[in-house]
């Protein structure tokens, strides 16, 4: 039997046709590999905390104290599989708001952001919907912040209406972020 590595909250996760899919390590060299949404949705939790970087690396006169080691040990690389509908997830689990986007600025909180890759390997993200975001949020998209590289992937049939929502006086707004160092 064929093993891949995939992101997912659960150690292994057994495909329509048979095929056992592990979690990989994030690495550039076993990358977590996306194929359903929520798997995708998974990403938030595997994300650089950027404040908690800070605290680490970063003395009090804003200079990096760590190594080219460490600041490598931080990245997060992913790769999609297959294309992944999200209306059938983002109705069962975000009712109110819609897909809540990965990573983000939130005041009081910090910031949560990819560094790394999203590779979408050609792929397309279907049905993304975003209907509304809190006050505290500063970034909205599929991805809410990005310092990484976020590249091959289609946005089909996407939805941002935050007309409704308690918008700060300045938002990052963008289909795949909104807010991003790299997209190709």
């Amino acid at each position: 039997s064929k093993t891949i590595y995939i992101a997912s909250a659960d150690k292994n996760f057994q495909t329509e046709d048979g095929l056992t899919i592990s979690l990989g390590s994030g690495t550039l060299e076993s990358q977590y590999l996306v194929y359903t949404p929520g798997q995708l949705d998974d990403i938030r939790n595997r994300i650089m905390n950027v404040v908690e970087f800070r605290e680490a690396y970063v003395d009090s006169e804003g200079n990096y104290t760590g190594t080219a080691e460490d600041l490598k040990s931080c990245q997060r690389f992913f790769k999609q599989l297959r294309d992944i509908d999200l209306k059938d997830y983002i109705a069962e689990k975000y009712t109110d708001t819609g897909w809540i986007p990965i990573g983000d600025y939130v005041l009081d909180i910090g910031q949560t952001s990819l560094y790394g890759v999203y590779d979408g390997n050609n792929r397309n993200i279907n049905n993304l919907k975003i209907t509304g975001i809190s006050a505290e949020q500063y970034c909205c998209g599929l991805f809410g912040s990005s310092l990484g590289l976020i590249k091959n992937i289609k946005l089909n049939d996407c939805i941002l209406d935050i007309s409704t929502a308690e918008c700060p006086a300045q938002i990052g707004l963008g289909g795949l972020s909104g807010i991003s160092m790299n997209i190709y």
